[in-house]
Formats: C-alpha cells, structure tokens, sequence
C-alpha cells in the first residue's frame, strides 16, 4: 500500500510539473518579448518572485521600463541582473543605452567598454561606443569605433553615415563623402 501511496504521490507531482510547464514557457515568452511593455514587466515579475537570481528576468524587465520611459526602474533592473551575473554584456550595454540617453557618455562608455570585453564581436555596442565618444567631442575614438561596428557588420548605413558626420567634424570632407555615398 506504501509502495503505491509513493507512486501515485509521484505521478501526481509529474503531472504537474507536465501540466505546469506550459504556463511557465507563456511566462518566459512574453517576459522576453518586446511588443508589450506592460505584459513584460508583470511577466518577468512573476519569473523574478519565482526566482530572484534570475538574472535574465532582471535583464528583459529593464528592457521594458526602458521601452516605458521609466529609466530609474530599468537602471534599476539592470543593476540586479549584473550583481547576480557580472559577465552580462547585455545588461551592460543596456544600461549603457540609458546613460548615453541621458547624456552621462562617461557612464555610458565604461558599461559599453564592459559589454565589448565580454561580448567584442558587438557590432551595436561599438556603434553606440563610437556615438558616445562623437558626442564627447572625441572624434578619433568615434570613428575607431565606426571602423569596428563596420568590420563586424560592412553592411551598417548608420555606422557609415555617423562616421561620414565625424570624418566632416575632423574636415576630412572626402572620407566623408565616400561614407555618406556607402550609407545611400
């Protein structure tokens, strides 16, 4: 009788687990999409009260403040997921977007140089390292970073006409214009 108490006990359990699976993958689904904010953010609460080392949770409900405007709550989250796992590019360059956003290039270089430590082949990161540096003034660093964003990526219109516009700022008006035609 013990043996089938166990036994029914443990079917039962697997069951739902089984039956529990389904809700958890909706969870994560809509905790990783992008097109509602609102379901984001209640999403990866649920996954977060579940398990607070869940650092990725952490990670893609920043992503949704951010996409609200609530950029306290999303630099927030962002520092969550890096205390629980510092080797997160993403967070890094994330929280970066929002310090650049904000004008602090300082703050949003130094997360983008620790997203390209762990992440160098970031074509984006280099990119929006190189805007940062543009807006600092420092338009050597800036196409540097251009040159990279358009090694790993040759086919970036952005990078090439954001390098054409610091080319200009240098006065090299022909590196500049030979970008401005590749970003056409």
């Amino acid at each position: 009788m013990r043996r089938l108490n166990r036994a029914l006990f443990s079917f039962a359990c697997l069951t739902a687990v089984i039956a529990a699976a389904p809700i958890w993958a909706d969870a994560t689904a809509d905790c990783n999409q992008s097109k509602d904010s609102d379901l984001g953010i209640r999403r990866c609460t649920e996954l977060i009260r579940q398990n607070p080392r869940n650092a990725v949770s952490y990670n893609n409900r920043g992503n949704a403040y951010h996409a609200k405007g609530d950029d306290d709550r999303a630099i927030a989250d962002y520092n969550n997921a890096l205390q629980l796992n510092p080797k997160d590019a993403a967070s890094y360059y994330n929280r970066g977007r929002i310090y650049d956003d904000q004008g602090d290039y300082d703050r949003a270089i130094a997360d983008y140089n620790e997203a390209l430590q762990l992440n160098p082949k970031s074509a984006v990161a280099y990119y929006n390292r190189g805007n940062a540096y543009y807006a600092k003034g420092d338009y050597d660093r800036a196409i540097a970073d251009y040159n990279k964003a358009l090694q790993l990526n040759p086919e970036d219109a952005a990078a090439f006409y954001n390098r054409g516009v610091a080319y200009k700022k240098k006065g090299d008006y022909d590196r500049a214009m030979a970008d401005y035609t590749k970003a056409l």
